[in-house]
């Protein structure tokens, strides 16, 4: 991001010399002190949901309690950031207090995604060496797919569909 926000204002590479050479920031507080004098800045961070949960949390902390405090103009924001993701729950909760814009109800397709990883994770397993199909019954199937549906709320994880060991 440093090096996009240099690019785009080649005039910043004297402060961004001096920045580096006398106070030896960390990454986070250069970010800080480049976006002050940069002027109005647009942020794009794109498919956040694909970040670790580490990631998104640190992502998001960074931004709430030093970008957009401290960036802060008197009369605007310097740093507009647009965040697109999946609408998961932990991204919705932290976003909670900002304006949002949903494009589409993703439950359904996700949901769709999900029931056909539940049926093939469900075909990996078996008893007696029978596969699950054989020993369960459909309609014992059928409630376990809707109860991995419902407690999945639209969120999809694909470490929890990973191929059990057989």
């Amino acid at each position: 991001m440093i090096a996009q926000i240099v690019k785009q204002n080649r005039s910043l590479l004297p402060h961004v010399h001096d920045m580096l050479i006398t106070a030896q920031p960390t990454t986070s507080s250069f970010l800080r002190e480049l976006l002050k004098i940069s002027g109005p800045t647009f942020m794009i961070i794109d498919g956040l949901d694909e970040c670790e949960g580490d990631s998104q949390r640190r992502i998001l902390s960074e931004l709430a309690l030093s970008l957009l405090k401290e960036t802060r103009g008197v009369d605007s924001t310097l740093v507009k950031v647009l965040i697109s993701s999946r609408n998961e729950r932990e991204i919705r909760t932290r976003l909670e207090r900002v304006p949002q814009i949903s494009l589409s109800n993703e439950t359904m397709f996700t949901s769709k995604d999900i029931a056909i990883c539940t049926k093939e994770w469900l075909s990996c397993l078996t008893k007696d060496g029978l596969s699950c199909f054989e020993y369960m019954g459909a309609d014992e199937m059928e409630r376990i797919k809707q109860t991995v549906l419902i407690k999945a709320d639209g969120e999809y994880h694909p470490r929890i569909f990973s191929k059990p060991d057989r």
